[in-house]
């Protein structure tokens, strides 16, 4: 009878060593997902605090939200990564 040793060839080690750890980098499209929902509630919250009406807080929050959508798909569009 033969006994199979593993194959340590396809093995990998899943120990990670603190020096090769990098943080997940974060896009421009990221940072406008962000801003969207954030502007809106920094809006609502403002108006709460200083007594604006909540319509005019909506709308200035709409406004910055969209400044964002608009600089995300127009100003500085997604691109598809360029292959190597």
């Amino acid at each position: 009878m033969v006994e199979r040793t593993p194959d340590r060839r396809r093995t990998e080690s899943t120990v990670t060593d603190s020096s090769s750890f990098r943080p997940p980098s974060v896009s421009r499209a990221d940072i406008v997902l962000a801003v969207i929902p954030a502007a809106l509630f920094a809006a609502v919250l403002l108006g709460q605090l200083l007594s604006i009406p909540f319509q005019s807080a909506l709308v200035g929050g709409a406004l910055v939200a969209g400044l964002a959508v608009g600089d995300g798909l127009f100003r500085n569009p997604p691109r598809r990564p360029q292959s190597a």
